[in-house]
């Protein structure tokens, strides 16, 4: 067993910081550290908003919410409405006359990076 794993396990039988640092032989100011890192060994479950898969958090901390960043961004893309700050624009595509939103006070000329493509250097077919 590690010095850390030791720092947990006495952590979770209630013994304090000092008499951890005592019997470990550990500073006091790195038992507080690792406990911190560990939050005291207590572990709080959610379910990813995206997938539903269980995430568990240091009790403590701020929860997580999603399990991956690609849950996070996969999210985030289907709820664009619920996207905080900005507001958005409607425009029309300069290359396939499409109407699309954005958000900002930039004009938009195309609705994508394929559109701009496809306009600026015409379609090699």
């Amino acid at each position: 067993m590690t010095k850390q794993e030791k720092v947990v396990k006495l952590r979770q039988e209630g013994i304090s910081y000092r008499k951890i640092s005592e019997i470990t032989g550990l500073p006091l100011g790195t038992v507080k550290s690792i406990c911190s890192r560990q939050g005291d060994g207590v572990l709080e479950t959610s379910k990813c908003k995206a997938c539903g898969i269980e995430i568990k958090s240091i009790k403590g901390k701020k929860a997580k919410i999603f399990c991956s960043d690609s849950c996070r961004m996969n999210w985030w893309n289907a709820h664009r409405e619920q996207v905080k700050g900005g507001r958005t624009h409607k425009f029309v595509c300069e290359n396939c006359q499409r109407e699309f939103t954005a958000q900002g006070n930039q004009p938009r000329k195309y609705c994508s990076h394929a559109c701009y493509i496809e306009k600026r250097y015409g379609n090699d077919e």
